[in-house]
């Protein structure tokens, strides 16, 4: 670390802060930024006017990223439906159901909910920032709704479509995720109101 360089680690609100004087080269700056988005609690802070080139930065790649985060969701969630129906690749078990991979339990119903819920992260992503957040601000809720009807229920989801517990626990795994995307990610718009 150079001597234009000060890092503060705070105890009440641990968050590690950047300094820099005017005199830090603006390449450094630029490789930070790359992680402000990956790494919400830091703080970037400088006395100088090159905080406000690096903040701009850093909100527009947030933004775009829960644009690019929606498109690779929609796209994952299409290919398994899609994949459900392919009947190599979901085989028939001793009860007769189909099972992706042999260990995902599918349906037409739970496929046809999987391509609807990839056309719509689609379209979201495709859209705009607000509404790529609040696909995964809904679509969280909705499947941690069905994760917990699913551990109820065991084997259905209110008799919709059957599930076993390799669905259940896939589905607990995307509801935390997607759940952390919309809730826990900050937008843009929040990163403004913090910056300005």
């Amino acid at each position: 670390m150079t001597e234009n360089q000060e890092i503060d680690k705070r105890s009440q609100n641990p968050r590690l802060c950047f300094k820099f004087r005017l005199d830090t080269p603006v390449p450094f700056l630029a490789v930070l930024d790359r992680f402000v988005w990956v790494h919400p609690s830091w703080q970037l802070a400088s006395n100088g006017g090159q905080v406000g080139r690096v903040s701009r930065l850093s909100i527009k790649r947030n933004g775009q990223m829960f644009k690019k985060l929606a498109i690779l969701f929609g796209v994952v969630f299409v290919l398994v439906g899609i994949l459900g129906f392919v009947p190599a690749l979901a085989p028939r078990g001793s009860d007769g159901m189909r099972y992706l991979l042999g260990l995902f339990m599918v349906g037409t119903v739970h496929n046809l909910i999987h391509l609807l819920s990839g056309v719509a992260a689609l379209i979201a992503g495709f859209t705009s920032e607000k509404y790529a957040k609040y696909y995964f601000q809904i679509f969280g809720i909705v499947y941690g709704l069905v994760t917990v009807i699913g551990f109820i229920q065991q084997t259905t989801v209110l008799g919709l479509f059957p599930i076993d517990l390799a669905d259940n626990f896939l589905h607990l795994a995307l509801s935390a995720v997607i759940l952390f995307v919309g809730f826990g990610l900050k937008s843009s718009k929040q990163l403004k109101a913090q910056v300005s």
